[in-house]
């Protein structure tokens, strides 16, 4: 499935986790905390890097995560 990075991002009040660069939502949260768990857990099934975007006007990443 995922060939790049999954991302998480806040986009119209729902936490997102999809491929980076593509339009596919893989899933849709109304909690951070379990949108981060969700794509940690995909990007480590499929050995990517996890990036967590910041919610708001400017959505510049907070942190990565990289699966061990």
């Amino acid at each position: 499935m995922p060939a790049g990075t999954i991302e998480t991002y806040w986009e119209d009040g729902h936490w997102m986790n999809r491929i980076k660069g593509q339009n596919k939502v893989i899933s849709s949260c109304g909690s951070r905390a379990v949108a981060i768990e969700l794509g940690k857990r995909v990007a480590k099934l499929h050995g990517v890097r996890h990036v967590i975007r910041k919610q708001g006007e400017n959505p510049g990443p907070t942190y990565e995560s990289i699966p061990e």
